[in-house]
């Protein structure tokens, strides 16, 4: 009974084992290109390709190699694609970056606007259905369908902008009967049954759920809807019972930021702080919760599975990258390695100078922490640690105002670091994704604007410690899109919008629009800043614009072709402008009429990715930028030397397949060709220009020849570019920079040299025979030995086949020739017993009685060899006194020697102690001389048969008087021989060569010779101590 018990509790186990799931949590080996980056979005093409939407733009993965792009050129300019929230791929890519979505087909860059009525969409939420992409902006509150296919777009519906819609997620119900059917998720109104073809709404008033409803996901397979609110857990509801409420999961220990079907539909929960949650829902109606418990696995954003592999990638805000995997039960582990962080704080989101001029800084995720740049000290409020912080300005001297995202504001006393709450969000208020939403400012009164929170705008009086409502309108027109970037005067607030800029007067808080940089834009205004005459200077992708309050006047500045989009600006003690670019400069712009300075990595600037968050200039002079690992510290005082030369170029990189160059390597004077490594396909070239008039519009030609023929031709405003398809040969490169109505300037050479591969080469194709012949050679010498080898297994294999199958056929014939002598045997017997004959026909009958025994010893003897053909494997050793064992035996033969009147001795020798042997073995070699001796010696004759013992041997010897024999001794042995006796008696073979055989299986063995004087003979068996 227990074992029966014992087996069915295991079936059980491994039942409710393969309907769990487990997982292996691990970084994958892409983390480290991703800098450490916080992803928003994933996505997977038709193509097996892997999107990763990154603050910093959008990184392609495919085969482990890694292409990051932070621009897309399009029919409007150049955008930059920053702060990704959102990617839904098909053969090409749907990207939600900034405040438009982006038609990307390749990995070039060459891409499309979304776009209804020449306006660009800006995204709140995208949802793939089938060829569509649904697409919700909230801005102007529209539902989009965008065909992926045909490239068009048309509108949905239109909502009132009064309705308080504010839609969480959209859903599609794959085994609806109305293919055109979406689910709409709004965070607090409930669940909409929206019909795609009518544009009908109807409300789903079976799903009650009592809390804001922040994230949600469909299983079509079951027909259940999950609805998680961040803070209460998660619920599940079946559509096909008429919306009823079946589970409920509240056991997290902080809030869910991420929830994610399964394959086998159970459920995947992550939570924001620390926590991982796998529901194993199909194990008998037990719901067996699986939590993978690791704390550095945090503020998961997006979730991809790929159930080819088993895996899941969850991008985070934090720690990049992360791998899921199947395990088995008990081998969940924790992370075994998290992000290493290249400095001491991850992605900068605000900061602000302190009197002593020590600077504090709030970052993503990493906390609040001061910092002091001379001395080179940092210290962190450990408490703000893992907030996802938005914003910060100062309260007063010793607080500060920090925004934390879906929290809200929050008060830090940096003296004794407590925290307490500010002002919360509303339950069911929409923030958008990034880190630039809700923008905290100081006034110069001291009171604090509050733009972006909660889909509103506030000051905030510190006198009366009070909330004021602002609304911004212009023309009388309400501004419902939110506020990008601002800037703070004396008297008023600049703040951008979109691509405009709009002034707000700090008493009436009047608003009225300054600069508008296109009528169709889909960049917004990164970056402001002000100089010492109160001119407001702010950049955009394309570039630089100045606008001065005092005329009203605006003018574009500075163009950002052919040195990368402008992402930020700052303007120092002297007025002048530093702007970071995408392609890793910070351009210094002094006056109009000088040229502007380009610095890079040869002035000192680190290679990294610049954000646009944010600009601070301190007292002392230096310019801080956040980058996408820390900061980039700009003393303005000590400029680096820099080269003003004519317009030429240099090289700096070249990159080939398997190895990167110094820029000492690629010097352009050398015409030395440069040796890449054998094989490589590609090359990519990084020019740049030492100086420059940067309003002129740039061009560069590049030409590649092949052993002196043309190769390719590019004309680009890039300076990075790559080469593909390269064979083996000499190349040269050229690239010259080309102006509007101007001569083009010299052009730059670069020699390069592929190897042909060698086996390719006259030397190689004799090395490959070579080698050939040396492996082929011995390969073919041991083929022909192993076949060989087999043709004699095969040979020895039909040998034992046909000796066994004439043995059997003897001993058949053995068996029947017995039957029937012995029905002869019986009467010749009975008539000798009774003795009636006459004494000439009593001879006769004797004579065949004679001849009859002889006749039965002959099929005796050939039964024996048929019945003991063994091998060595089937004797039995065992110690024996020889002696005393051999005088037993002899006993049993003293009745047949007296029969025919001889006489048998045993002489032992007692030098012969104990032997190993086979019994049965030798006691049958023995009785076959003995036999032998008494058929063929003379009656009155004595056999004797004595022991000896010489060099590791004891010999048994058996000692006749007999005929002897007088051919060769060895002849004895041979199978069937038969010697002709004088005396006419026949004769046979096969006891001697039994017994041979015997003896060599035993390890012995048996010679024969004649007795010194001629009489008789001596068989003697040798055997191993």
């Amino acid at each position: 009974m227990k074992k029966y018990a014992l087996t069915f509790i295991l079936l059980l186990a491994s039942v409710l084992l393969k309907a769990s799931e487990q997982y292996i949590i691990s970084q994958t080996a892409l983390e480290r290109h991703l800098d450490g980056q916080s992803i928003n979005a994933l996505a997977k093409d038709h193509y097996g390709r892997l999107w990763v939407g990154t603050d910093l733009g959008v990184s392609i993965i495919s085969n482990g190699i890694v292409k990051t792009l932070t621009e897309a050129y399009t029919d409007h300019g150049r955008i930059v694609l920053s702060e990704v929230s959102d990617i839904i791929c098909t053969d090409h890519a749907l990207i939600a970056s900034g405040s438009c979505i982006i038609d990307m087909k390749g990995d070039n860059g060459q891409a499309s606007v979304l776009s209804y009525a020449d306006k660009p969409i800006d995204a709140e939420i995208i949802a793939e259905i089938g060829h569509l992409a649904v697409i919700f902006d909230k801005t102007s509150m529209s539902l989009y369908a965008y065909d992926m296919e045909e490239k068009q777009c048309k509108i949905l519906r239109k909502f009132d902008k009064n309705g308080g819609f504010s839609f969480s997620a959209i859903l599609s119900r794959k085994d609806s009967c109305d293919k055109m059917e979406v689910l709409l998720i709004d965070r607090t109104k409930g669940v909409f049954r929206f019909d795609m073809g009518t544009g009908m709404m109807e409300k789903i008033d079976k799903i009650v759920h009592p809390h804001p409803v922040d994230i949600a996901d469909i299983d079509n397979s079951e027909g259940i809807i999950w609805l998680a609110s961040s803070d209460h857990g998660v619920v599940g509801y079946n559509m096909n019972e008429g919306y009823a409420k079946i589970e409920e999961y509240t056991c997290f220990d902080n809030a869910i930021s991420s929830i994610k079907i399964l394959p086998k539909g159970n459920l995947l929960v992550c939570c924001r702080r620390s926590g991982i949650y796998i529901i194993n829902r199909n194990m008998f109606g037990l719901n067996r919760i699986v939590k993978i418990d690791n704390g550095n696995v945090r503020n998961v954003s997006s979730i991809l599975i790929n159930p080819i592999k088993d895996e899941i990638l969850l991008g985070t805000l934090d720690y990049g990258l992360v791998s899921m995997k199947k395990s088995f039960i008990g081998a969940i582990r924790k992370l075994n390695a998290v992000y290493d962080k290249l400095s001491p704080f991850n992605i900068a989101v605000s900061a602000f100078e302190e009197p002593d001029g020590s600077i504090i800084i709030a970052t993503g995720n990493d906390g609040i922490m001061w910092m002091d740049i001379k001395n080179k000290k940092i210290k962190l409020f450990h408490k703000t640690v893992g907030e996802n912080i938005v914003s910060m300005c100062r309260y007063d001297r010793n607080r500060i105002i920090y925004c934390v995202k879906n929290k809200g504001l929050y008060m830090l006393d940096l003296e004794n670091e407590h925290i307490s709450a500010f002002m919360a969000y509303e339950k069911g208020s929409e923030e958008s994704d990034g880190y630039s939403n809700t923008i905290l400012t100081s006034l110069p009164d001291g009171n604090i604007m509050i733009l972006n929170f909660n889909g509103n705008h506030y000051l905030y009086n510190i006198t009366e410690s009070f909330f004021y409502p602002i609304e911004l309108q212009t023309d009388g027109r309400p501004i419902t899109e939110k506020v990008d970037k601002c800037c703070v005067l004396m008297s008023s607030v600049f703040i951008a919008v979109r691509g405009s800029v709009m002034e707000i007067d700090c008493e009436s808080f009047q608003v009225k629009q300054v600069l508008n940089i296109a009528d169709f834009t889909v960049n917004s205004i990164l970056c402001m800043d002000v100089d010492s005459q109160g001119k407001i200077w702010l950049v955009e992708p394309a570039g630089l614009h100045c606008y001065d309050p005092e005329s009203s006047e605006n003018s574009m500045v500075l163009s950002s072709e052919g040195i990368g989009c402008f992402l930020n600006i700052s303007v120092d003690h002297q007025d002048r402008i530093w702007i970071p670019t995408s392609s890793g400069y910070i351009l210094l712009y002094e006056r109009a009429d000088k040229a502007p300075t380009l610095f890079s990595s040869e002035n000192g600037v680190p290679d990294c990715h610049f954000l646009s968050r944010f600009s601070l200039l301190t007292k002392d002079g230096y310019v801080l930028f956040p980058i996408s690992n820390g900061l980039v510290n700009v003393d303005t005082g000590r400029l680096p030397e820099t080269e003003q030369t004519s317009l030429t170029m240099a090289c700096l990189s070249a990159e080939s397949s398997d190895k990167r160059f110094s820029h000492d390597e690629l010097a352009s004077s050398d015409n030395t060709p440069l040796k890449l490594p054998v094989g490589s396909s590609w090359i990519a070239v990084d020019v740049t220009v030492n100086s420059f008039n940067p309003s002129y519009n740039h061009l560069l030609r590049y030409s590649l020849t092949r052993n002196g023929k043309p190769f390719s031709s590019v004309t680009s405003y890039r300076s990075e570019l790559r080469f593909e398809g390269l064979k083996a040969g000499s190349y040269k490169l050229t690239a010259n920079q080309m102006y509007t109505n101007e001569p083009e300037t010299e052009t730059t050479l670069l020699y390069f040299k592929i190897p042909q591969k060698f086996c390719l080469t006259f030397p190689g194709i004799i090395t490959v025979f070579l080698v050939a012949f040396i492996v082929v050679y011995p390969i073919t010498a041991l083929n022909s030995t192993l076949k060989k080898l087999t043709l004699e297994k095969k040979m020895a294999e039909i040998y034992i086949k046909n000796r066994d199958n004439k043995i059997n056929f003897l001993s058949s014939i053995a068996h029947e020739l017995r039957s029937s002598l012995f029905l002869i045997y019986i009467p010749i017997k009975e008539t000798l017993q009774k003795k009636d004959l006459s004494s000439n026909n009593l001879r006769k009958v004797e004579s065949l009685h004679n001849q009859i025994n002889k006749m039965n010893s002959m099929i005796n003897l050939i039964l024996d060899s048929s019945h003991n053909i063994i091998d060595k494997e089937d004797l039995l050793f065992e110690m024996v006194n020889l002696n005393e064992w051999l005088g037993t035996i002899i006993l049993n033969y003293e009745i047949i020697c007296k029969t025919g009147q001889h006489n048998l001795r045993f002489i032992p020798d007692y030098n012969v102690n104990e032997v190993n042997i086979d019994k049965n073995i030798v006691e049958t070699c023995l009785s076959n001389l003995i036999n032998n001796a008494v058929k063929y010696s003379p009656p009155g004759s004595s056999i004797t048969i004595y022991t000896t013992k010489k060099e590791g041997f004891v010999n048994i010897s058996v000692k006749d008087r007999g005929r002897g024999f007088k051919c060769d001794a060895e002849d004895l042995f041979k199978r069937n021989y038969r010697e002709q006796p004088d005396d006419g008696a026949s004769g046979y073979g096969l006891g001697l060569t039994y017994v041979r055989m015997l003896m060599e299986l035993s390890g012995g063995t048996i010679t024969a010779s004649s007795n010194p004087d001629g009489i008789g003979s001596i068989f003697r068996m040798s055997l191993p101590i």
